[in-house]
């Protein structure tokens, strides 16, 4: 008898299934595949809970590292493409260097093009690149703010082909933003800022900014009792599930506008 018993059923067994060299490969294809799939999973559960934390500046920080290592292994992924625009424009908004903000914009940017290249089909990319070039543009202004506003228009048009209530009216949010922040030697026009943020708000009567971006037209316009009574709205709707770092920033915003704008 063999001293080895065991190794002469492992040689019946591996002369019985004759793998062959292609065949072994393909096996460890498919075993990084399940890796590399497993990995970017357990990336993107980190991300995404750094992401529910968001209101902790470290914290939203540390999620654009994990979505970027996410797109690294997977560069499919359209819901980490998704998030990574939104938090790096989360990010920028609150940047005291406008040297540093354009840097989060851009990558924003970046990351929904390629998004956009990937999944043309889908309103979310056009969307976040939309946003991403006007707060560029807003950032960079005067006629450097020019190439960016064409942009937004064409990546807004796109979203409202697509689907008009993608994020709470937001393609008519960020439009009527646009049109009532440009000069108007440039395109900006408050008649059509009202006009579009009163069809956000109709699609998206819970979502703050909406209305607050509503109430900065009036304010504009000279129509404070009407600015008033939207800001007070404001204050007073119920956080939406979700959106509560975001619903702080906008009720704080539209407390303060009440104090210095509106009741003196």
């Amino acid at each position: 008898m063999s001293a080895f018993p065991i190794d002469q059923g492992l040689n019946r067994t591996l002369n019985k299934t004759r793998l062959t060299i292609p065949a072994i490969v393909a096996a460890l294809v498919l075993s990084c595949t399940a890796c590399y799939a497993l990995d970017s999973c357990s990336l993107m559960s980190q991300a995404e809970n750094l992401f529910m934390q968001r209101e902790d500046m470290a914290k939203a920080r540390e999620s654009v590292e994990y979505y970027r290592k996410v797109l690294a292994t997977d560069p499919d992924s359209l819901t980490a493409s998704l998030r990574l625009a939104r938090v790096l424009i989360y990010i920028g908004a609150q940047c005291n260097s406008p040297e540093e903000e354009s840097q989060y914009y851009q990558e924003a940017i970046d990351v929904s093009r390629q998004a956009s290249k990937l999944h043309p089909g889908k309103p979310g990319p056009h969307y976040w690149l939309g946003m991403a070039c006007g707060l560029m543009g807003a950032a960079n202004g005067g006629i450097g703010a020019l190439p960016y506003i064409d942009e937004t228009k064409q990546q807004m048009a796109m979203v409202m082909k697509l689907d008009p209530n993608y994020d709470y009216g937001g393609a008519y949010r960020i439009l009527g933003r646009m049109y009532a922040l440009l000069p108007g030697i440039v395109g900006g026009d408050y008649d059509k800022a009202e006009q579009m943020l009163s069809e956000a708000c109709k699609i998206g009567p819970q979502y703050l900014l909406n209305h607050l971006y509503l109430a900065d037209v009036y304010i504009q316009t000279d129509r404070p009792s009407k600015a008033e009574k939207v800001l007070q709205q404001v204050v007073n709707t119920s956080t939406m599930s979700g959106l509560e770092p975001e619903d702080k920033l906008w009720k704080m915003h539209a407390s303060r506008l009440l104090n210095t704008c509106i009741i003196r």
